[in-house]
């Protein structure tokens, strides 16, 4: 894809310039966060930290370096992880690492155990619609470890149907939306899987073809977004997991899609790269 940036009106070497900012700050608030002043401050600078190791892959991705895209959103999953935050799992499947990504999962899905009976007295994290996910995707291989029954899936799915209409991400897709894309990919009752994957394709084209109206703000990479979204491509990645298991592919399905050239471009390359096979 890097050939490709001037032909999209992205600048390579603010691109660059901007990676290696974002890797120092990365490493300026996890030193920060070694010797924080209290546990919010703590949090926060960890937080900071994820966000730019989060950016860095996703300026790897523009730059065609995969080991680099690698490190980052490792790093970023690492943190997210040690947070508590389940977007832990979205950084991880960018990784590559099915081993890893199923590790962080089995950690985080401890707290679907029991949840039937414990859920008058909890109240469910939204983020947890990216687990279920997750879970939906791998479901055949019952790799996972975290003693849960389909009784608490089906109590946490449930608690997320009541507040479905909660925006979650960066492209700010409602919960429902993660919801709808877990059922269609465990067949479960749900609408086919292109139809479930069609809101965030289309939040994703959508919010490219408003940034790349604003021509300086888009070539400086002054979005609200990143071009090489990780919100997107984590999801096309878990969606290619259980593609695998068919003649299909993620690339199929975008095909079938109305985009701008912009996006077609930018996630046709990123999922080569993230997704060889």
């Amino acid at each position: 894809m890097r050939d490709q940036l001037p032909d999209l009106r992205l600048d390579v070497e603010v691109i660059e310039i901007d990676r290696k900012v974002r890797e120092g700050l990365a490493r300026a608030y996890l030193t920060s966060a070694e010797r924080p002043a209290d546990g919010n401050a703590y949090a926060i600078q960890m937080i900071f930290a994820a966000t730019n190791f989060r950016t860095a892959g996703a300026h790897s991705i523009l730059l065609d370096d995969g080991e680099s895209a690698t490190k980052w959103f490792r790093e970023a999953a690492i943190i997210y992880a040690k947070l508590g935050v389940p977007y832990a799992v979205m950084m991880s499947v960018l990784t590559g690492d099915r081993e890893d990504s199923l590790r962080i999962f089995n950690g985080f899905a401890e707290q679907f155990a029991g949840w039937r009976e414990r859920r008058l007295t909890r109240s469910v994290d939204s983020q947890s619609a990216y687990l279920l996910m997750f879970q939906a995707a791998i479901q055949d291989s019952r790799r996972y470890e975290a003693n849960f029954t389909e009784d608490d899936l089906n109590a946490v799915r449930g608690d997320l149907h009541a507040s479905g209409s909660k925006p979650v991400g960066v492209l700010g897709l409602p919960v429902q939306a993660y919801l709808n894309l877990a059922a269609a990919l465990s067949n479960h009752r749900a609408p086919s899987l292109d139809e479930a994957l069609m809101p965030f394709v289309s939040a994703y084209d959508d919010a490219i073809r408003r940034a790349s109206l604003r021509s300086y703000h888009w070539k400086m990479m002054a979005l609200p977004f990143h071009p090489a979204e990780p919100d997107i491509l984590s999801v096309l990645t878990i969606v290619q997991t259980t593609l695998a298991k068919t003649n299909r592919s993620v690339l199929s399905i975008l095909d079938e899609f109305p985009l701008s050239r912009e996006s077609r471009t930018i996630l046709s390359d990123a999922m080569r790269l993230i997704s060889p096979s």
